[in-house]
């Protein structure tokens, strides 16, 4: 099993792993032999006593720590921040190393400096860790950082195995002294990968926000911490996990410095025990990643809390007995990785909630409090026998007691925290999807679905709706008796959305009366849930007559549909949908999509005539209901209509094709090697999801390499049309090579996909296409290690080898004929560019000429379209079929296009000369409203109603060459491509401009 799939790693994730897992390591590392040596040093030579003390002290410095820290993000931008804080840490690693070695070289006699030495380390241990958690998560999305979470606390562990490598094998050798030195130089390594991933992943995403902007300044940070009682909830558990932890610290030294005499020894055996339980921990990992997947931060933090507590009774049973050295060092070690290795890392997660602008000062000032308070409870509970006032076993069964209410408190936190959810997505934060998703997951608990049950109660309808838009995530029985009261109890929408998210169990228990009510709903809407339900609930044999008969009579037509779908099959059924079938379009699409869900193979060849004449989005329908029926010759009868069709069709005979199962699969690897795009691209998308052994896969991948080299001939095309030409043929030619990339590529990369794992590559291909050249780099980099299948890789860096270097003529000039293989050469593979190179005059022949008479008659129009601000932003492929339904004509000057008082039927383009708008004033006199140019449209306004014109257009300064498309004709296409539709409502923007002007004028 792969890293990837041990951790759920995706492939977005993996740079940025890599990078910030080298600065884990190498601070996971210097953390551990910082600890391990400065603690030496300060129990032998001052003595473990005196670290009660040294804990109360740090308790009353923590609130001005909080409170310098809380006020630094309103004044430094943040990844400046960041680095300033790292290199403070190193700053105070390097002095104290020297200090300590200056101490050894003259053996001088400083008792003071350690605790001096105690304070300074903590702090650097105690920040960096939470510098290093902030660092990751804040540069990853909530998702990502739970799917990461495990790799970096596997790089860190990693680090403390090597720091206990590093402490058992040089403590003896080299002394204390030169080990704190090691830890300052390792974490001298890791500002290089630290700084390059504060620039690459936080710069980016984060935006200075000074306290104007925020609106908040650094004392408003505490009132906001301290007003919110998940905030509080959570302090609690920053506060009692540290005090726990410091109170088996307290034991774990007390009883270690007892059974070894010299420093050498004490600090030999530190390392051991970091090399075994980090070892252990790094095992554990394995199953962390699977694990963290299914939690939330909230669970985390109980279930760590139920471990906790484990861990202390268990020590509070052994701390007396012979094994109490082994015991309490366990539970020192567990306690100490749950700690900073899982519970840091989950508080992260619940920081996370907030915006980025308030994150840094609320996490710092929650981080001081809790560390503040964690220290004195922890100090007064080591104090407890370090003043003779309670033996160790009483002072560890009290550390049991807390650890118990550590558990209920993670409870508490658990249930604020659903609120908080609760309330984001009310408020429809930025986050909101993301935090949606966690909360639907968590509704499986029983807890959980009585908070949001809770909700139904709330005045504010938009909560309550909130509650049952969650409820439907995850239907459950118990929740049934409270929706089928609420649904009773309201109307219309919630009453819709109550049924909606009632479970199996609940449309079950309905009494017939109950039925009835809901079947007689004024809302068609709550109707068609109550019989969709019922229907779903009830034996095939079960359902009665009367249900269907209601249904059937009903006048909604998807509550007729619904009728339809269980009735029995039979002649009733046949004779109710070819009715459907000689009805509206919506009513006919209707039709296809009960004839593939009942498989009503009889009306096979009716769906056939409507794939061939049937309305654009009747055919979609027809087709869909082809591949669900299947049948002998469906790959040939479907891929015959690829060739004229759009994309909408093109995604409806994909679809057909998956729709109609491996079986096919025979029939469909004939069209992986054609050379037309259409054909190929839709045959390779069906082949790959249909391929189950994979077997597909590799005679796709050989085809795919061969179309990435025609994309390369596309770039010879365009090249050779820009020697000669560089207007309207110029642009349809690079347009169409847009087009036929991202085709090409979008198949090119699922196959490649399929090949690595079904892992999405989609951040690499934004990589390598972005036209940043950083970015491109590293795109290049990972892809010339081979994904999937090593030669369309090596075929596919080459493309983007070729892309990244620029536009091929400033690179290659003629010569670029020479990149290209001989079977791609002569751009067969694409009629439109082949029309495009001969209407151009790139190439010359009679032969050419005839073979692509039809596109070369259509580029006229097209040129024409192409201008026009309606098309511009349409395909090449799209601007072909407006072509085909459009009309050319020519009128001769004084001609009328339209008279005033005529309804328009037409949308008009004007290719050449001037057509005049005139219109009555209010006085009754004519005037001209505009004049019309190349380019210009008339009619636009009837595609929104049919009112008569308020204008004549007539010909004028001689004859004029008009583009004519039928208003129904482009209704179609508007609806099929919105663009077109953006397109007019600009047009009439600017028609309703003129006559403003025109208006303020004639006035």
């Amino acid at each position: 099993m792969s890293a990837k799939q041990l951790f759920h790693l995706q492939y977005e994730d993996r740079r940025k792993v890599l990078m910030l897992s080298a600065v884990f390591f190498l601070a996971g590392t210097s953390e551990m032999v910082n600890y391990t040596s400065f603690m030496a040093l300060f129990n032998s030579r001052v003595g473990s006593a005196y670290m009660p003390y040294m804990y109360l002290l740090e308790a009353f410095l923590l609130p001005l720590e909080g409170w310098l820290l809380s006020l630094l993000p309103t004044k430094i931008k943040k990844q400046k921040l960041m680095v300033l804080l790292y290199g403070l840490f190193l700053a105070i690693g390097l002095l104290n190393a020297a200090a300590l070695l200056t101490i050894k070289i003259f053996s001088l006699d400083v008792f003071y400096f350690y605790f001096l030495l105690f304070l300074s380390s903590n702090f650097v241990i105690r920040q960096q860790t939470l510098l290093m958690w902030s660092t990751a998560f804040d540069s990853c999305s909530t998702q990502q950082a739970k799917r990461m979470m495990p790799f970096f606390v596997t790089a860190a562990i990693i680090g403390g195995i090597a720091a206990g490598i590093l402490s058992r094998t040089l403590a003896t050798a080299l002394g204390s002294e030169f080990l704190y030195l090691l830890a300052a130089l390792l974490l001298l390594a890791g500002i290089v990968p630290f700084r390059k991933a504060v620039k690459r992943y936080i710069s980016p995403l984060t935006a200075y926000t000074d306290s104007k902007e925020s609106g908040i300044r650094e004392h408003g940070y505490w009132k906001m911490t301290l007003r919110s009682p998940f905030l509080l909830a959570v302090i609690g558990l920053m506060t009692l996990m540290p005090a726990i932890y410091f109170l088996i610290e307290y034991q774990y030294l007390t009883v270690s410095e007892a059974y070894f005499a010299s420093e050498e020894q004490l600090t030999s055996f530190y390392g051991l025990m970091v090399i075994l339980l980090f070892v252990a921990a790094l095992m554990l990992q394995l199953l962390a990643a699977r694990l963290l997947d299914r939690l939330g931060a909230g669970y985390t933090m109980l279930l760590i809390s139920v471990v906790f507590a484990i861990a202390l009774i268990f020590v509070s049973t052994q701390i007396e007995t012979d094994r109490a050295l082994q015991a309490v060092s366990i539970g020192y070690g567990l306690l100490y990785l749950l700690l900073y290795y899982f519970a840091e890392p989950g508080f992260q997660l619940f920081f996370k909630m907030l915006p980025e602008q308030q994150r840094d000062g609320v996490r710092y000032v929650a981080q001081s409090i809790a560390a503040s308070l964690g220290i004195l409870l922890g100090s007064a509970l080591a104090a407890l026998h370090s003043t003779k006032l309670l033996p160790l076993s009483g002072q560890a069964i009290l550390g049991a007691v807390c650890a118990i209410v550590l558990t209920v408190l993670a409870l508490f936190a658990r249930r604020l925290y659903v609120s908080v959810l609760l309330q984001r997505i009310a408020d429809r934060d930025a986050g909101s999807s993301n935090l949606l998703h966690q909360l639907a997951e968590s509704l499986k608990e029983e807890r959980v679905r009585a908070a949001v049950l809770k909700q139904l109660k709330q005045k504010q309808p938009a909560l309550r709706r909130y509650a049952l838009e969650m409820l439907s995530q995850q239907p459950h029985p118990d929740t049934a008796a409270a929706l089928l009261n609420h649904a009773e109890q309201y109307e219309g929408e919630e009453r819709r959305l109550a049924l909606a998210a009632m479970h199996d169990a609940g449309w079950r228990s309905l009494v017939a009366e109950q039925r009835a009510a809901f079947f007689a709903d004024d809302d068609e809407r709550v109707r068609l849930v109550a019989y969709r339900g019922c229907f779903r609930n009830m034996p095939q044999q079960a359902i009665s007559s009367d249900y269907i008969g209601k249904a059937l009579a009903d006048g909604s037509l998807p509550v007729r549909l619904a009728a339809m779908e269980v009735m029995p099959c039979g002649e009733e059924l046949l004779e109710r949908v070819r009715k459907l079938l000689i009805s509206s379009t919506v009513e006919i699409e209707a039709a296809c999509e009960i004839v593939a869900m009942r498989k009503l193979k009889e009306l096979s060849n009716d769906m056939l005539l409507l794939a061939a004449i049937g309305a654009p989005t009747v055919k979609q329908a027809a087709v869909r209901a082809l591949g669900a029926l299947g049948g002998e010759g469906l790959v040939a009868n479907l891929m015959e209509m690829l060739p004229a069709s759009g994309r909408e069709l093109r995604t409806a005979v994909q679809d057909a094709l998956i729709a109609a199962g491996p079986g096919i699969l025979p029939e469909l690897r004939r069209f992986l090697s054609m050379p037309q795009y259409e054909l190929w691209c839709t045959a390779v998308k069906a082949a790959v999801e249909l391929d189950e052994d994979g077997a597909v896969l590799r005679e796709a991948a050989r085809s795919c390499e061969q179309h990435i080299r025609q994309l390369t001939s596309g770039r010879v095309a365009v090249h050779n049309i820009n020697k000669v030409d560089q207007g309207v043929w110029s642009k349809l030619a690079q347009l169409r090579l847009q087009e036929l990339s991202k085709q090409v590529l979008d198949t090119v990369w699922l196959v490649i996909e399929r090949l690595y794992g079904g892992t999405s590559l989609g951040q690499l291909r934004q990589a390598l296409e972005s036209g940043d050249e950083q970015l491109i780099g590293h795109g290049l980099e990972v892809l010339s290690e081979g994904l999937g299948d090593p030669r369309l890789s090596k075929t596919l860096l080459t493309y983007y080898k070729k892309e990244s270097d620029g536009d091929v003529a400033s690179k290659g000039g003629d010569k670029v004929d020479d990149q290209v293989d001989t079977e791609t050469k002569d751009n067969t593979f694409d009629a439109w560019l082949q029309a495009l190179t001969v209407k151009a005059g790139a190439v010359e022949g009679e032969g050419l000429l005839m073979a692509h008479w039809d596109y070369l008659n259509a580029l006229d129009k097209i040129s024409q379209l192409s201008q026009t601000a309606l098309f511009q932003s349409l395909a090449l492929e799209e601007l072909g079929r407006l072509a085909s339904i459009s009309r050319e004509s020519t009128i001769s000057e004084g001609s009328t296009v339209m008279r005033r008082g005529e309804i328009c039927t037409e949308l008009t383009i004007v290719v050449e000369g001037h057509i005049e708008l005139s219109g009555l004033t209010a006085s009754g006199a004519e005037g001209t409203i505009k004049v019309l140019g190349a380019a210009d449209t008339l009619g636009e306004e009837s595609m929104f109603d049919e009112q008569p014109s308020i204008f004549t257009a007539e010909a004028i300064l001689g004859e004029a060459r008009l583009l004519h498309i039928a208003i129904s004709e482009l209704g179609t296409l508007m609806r099929l491509y919105p663009d077109i539709g953006v397109g007019l409502v600009r047009a009439m923007s600017r028609r309703i401009r003129t006559m403003e002007q025109l208006f303020i004028q004639w006035q």
